[in-house]
């Protein structure tokens, strides 16, 4: 089984509430503090997974909130967790929603494994309201001399599509979009980490499965030391859609 469709299983059992992403919950609400969306908000959450934020968004705040992802494993496992969820299978670079629909648009933690970055702030823009919100949360790069490529993070998280703050800053811009928030949450990063180590997580052996016959632990030892030396960090960013140029 590869790596993607472990994590697909095993996130799919993961119940409402539990987070698997840096900074959960905590992170969410502080990016919507920046926002203030009334309540009754048009929210489109993209690559939802179960469900869980979704199901946050509704009970907490009232939103009108629907959620794509394009697993439908994951998008099963939310509905038999709460089968009110409006989940619907898509990617993110063809969200099948018409134009200027949303007040806000939430990416959390999966803009850096997309296959096309560009195509999915583009979409973004496109179904989003004039003056409406994008809220991205994502590994990014700290050390611009160092790339990405073939890193690699826990739970099967390829980095290889991580940027620099600066590449992200103009790919917003580039699209329409005008940074209001740019905040580093680094130490969530570590935090996630720290937190599957000591619980001795499954999720942690996704990311270094012991190989046959020992020896050097795949996809781990390899990178460490220039995946270290690229310094992945984690941040917030709230951005406003704006005239695009």
């Amino acid at each position: 089984m590869a790596i993607s469709e472990m994590y697909e299983t095993m996130a799919a059992g993961v119940a409402a509430g539990d987070f698997l992403r840096p900074g959960g919950l905590g992170l969410t609400e502080r990016a919507l503090s920046f926002c203030s969306f009334a309540h009754g908000a048009r929210i489109l959450d993209v690559g939802c997974g179960n469900g869980s934020t979704l199901a946050h968004l509704i009970r907490h705040h009232r939103f009108e909130a629907v959620g794509v992802d394009p697993s439908p494993l994951l998008l099963q496992s939310g509905l038999k967790q709460n089968g009110c969820l409006a989940l619907v299978q898509a990617m993110g670079e063809a969200l099948p929603f018409p134009d200027r629909g949303w007040d806000g648009v939430i990416i959390e933690c999966c803009l850096s494994v997309t296959a096309d970055p560009d195509l999915v702030l583009r979409e973004c823009y496109r179904v989003l309201a004039m003056g409406g919100r994008l809220i991205l949360t994502d590994v990014y790069i700290m050390d611009a001399s160092v790339g990405a490529a073939g890193l690699s993070l826990p739970l099967g998280w390829d980095i290889s599509g991580a940027m620099t703050r600066e590449e992200l800053m103009g790919k917003l811009t580039s699209h329409g979009f005008r940074v209001e928030i740019w905040e580093d949450h680094s130490r969530a990063l570590k935090e996630f980490l720290a937190q599957l180590i000591l619980a001795d997580s499954p999720l942690l052996r996704l990311w270094c499965p012991a190989r046959p016959g020992g020896g050097e632990i795949g996809g781990f030892q390899r990178p460490r030391k220039t995946l270290l030396n690229a310094k992945p960090g984690y941040f917030l960013s709230v951005a406003r859609k704006s005239v695009l140029e």
